[in-house]
């Protein structure tokens, strides 16, 4: 289990998340009139323009997109502690099924067979607990090798006082290297054109998971697959 903070750390986290949260609204509307107003003038003025100023006008679209994107990561961050939802029994078959309906589209394009063992219930946050797993099953239909479709199994196994989850699949594999970075904000091992997004979602999924109480590790190597092993508090309701 992760160790608890102290007070002053405590404090400093709080204060970050409000500091994340006031840059990340704050700075949106701005970034969305350039960008709007960028692609305004590609349109509106592409007669005008030569073909020099209409590929720096695609960089400018392109990277504020991919600006707005960092800052919503960042704001969903920050609102993970004001956005929460109490405790309450919470059925891990149900979360699932209901995981299987969001992704429907991914799983049927990649081909991906998704297999679920029989899970328990456990008391958590019903939303949290939920996008926990969406954003590991994400990351399984999203890096895979292109000729071989995603495999994923989702099971569950009783600890001393705990409950583990573990998501595993068949894809490309992370170098044990990289175990702890893939954790923090914005750290990315590919680039947009190999595999797209921003590189928060496992930073939110590991922030969820310590909200609970538990912990969230990785065990993988290159081309061999990955299993997300999170660990939750096996408890009853507040």
């Amino acid at each position: 289990m992760p160790t608890k903070l102290s007070p002053d750390a405590q404090k400093i986290a709080k204060q970050f998340e409000e500091f994340a949260y006031v840059v990340s609204h704050d700075l949106s509307t701005p970034l969305r009139g350039i960008v709007e107003f960028s692609k305004l003038l590609k349109t509106e003025e592409k007669a005008a323009l030569s073909e020099e100023g209409k590929e720096y006008l695609s960089l400018i679209i392109e990277s504020g997109e991919k600006m707005q994107a960092m800052l919503l990561g960042l704001l969903d961050f920050s609102r993970l502690n004001t956005m929460s939802k109490p405790f309450r029994k919470v059925d891990c078959n149900r979360v699932l099924e209901d995981c299987r309906v969001v992704l429907e589209s991914q799983i049927k394009t990649s081909k991906a067979r998704l297999d679920i063992d029989p899970l328990p219930s456990i008391t958590a946050d019903a939303e949290q607990l939920m996008q926990i797993f969406l954003l590991l099953l994400d990351n399984a239909l999203k890096f895979y090798p292109a000729k071989k479709p995603p495999q994923v199994k989702v099971s569950a196994k009783k600890l001393a006082g705990a409950l583990a989850f573990i998501v595993r699949d068949n894809g490309i594999g992370i170098d044990p290297e990289f175990h702890q970075q893939i954790f923090q904000p914005f750290q990315r091992l590919h680039t947009d054109d190999e595999y797209p997004g921003i590189g928060m979602g496992l930073t939110l999924a590991r922030k969820i998971v310590e909200r609970h109480g538990g912990s969230i590790k990785v065990d993988s190597s290159v081309g061999k697959g990955a299993s997300f092993i999170f660990t939750l508090p096996d408890k009853e309701e507040d």
